[in-house]
């Protein structure tokens, strides 16, 4: 997510609103947030309710935990883009770029 940050303006050339979800508290987020010096807002997800939308929850017998995930959807809120993991910006910005964004 640091390098997001250091390439903001990039996303923004192409019109993107970056956001971080997490299930962490929001105390946790903003420091974290505050360490990392991060231009763009990290939103809490408690209760999986997000991550479960966007099928990055991993479901055990004795409860569920969040997996990183990347998703970008579209101005027409259609996802176009999907990726388990922390895929490069130079990989992000391709994909936008890809369907107009």
């Amino acid at each position: 997510m640091s390098a997001i940050r250091d390439d903001q303006a990039k996303f923004e050339a192409l019109e993107t609103t970056t956001l971080g979800i997490s299930s962490d508290s929001m105390v946790s987020h903003r420091r974290w947030a505050d360490k990392m010096r991060f231009n763009f807002p990290l939103l809490v997800d408690a209760d999986h309710q997000v991550a479960r939308a966007y099928g990055a929850v991993r479901e055990f017998a004795i409860g569920s935990l969040p997996k990183r995930r990347v998703v970008i959807v579209d101005k027409s809120d259609t996802i176009r883009y999907v990726k388990d993991g922390m895929p490069s910006d130079e990989e992000l910005l391709e994909a936008i770029r890809s369907f107009g964004g």
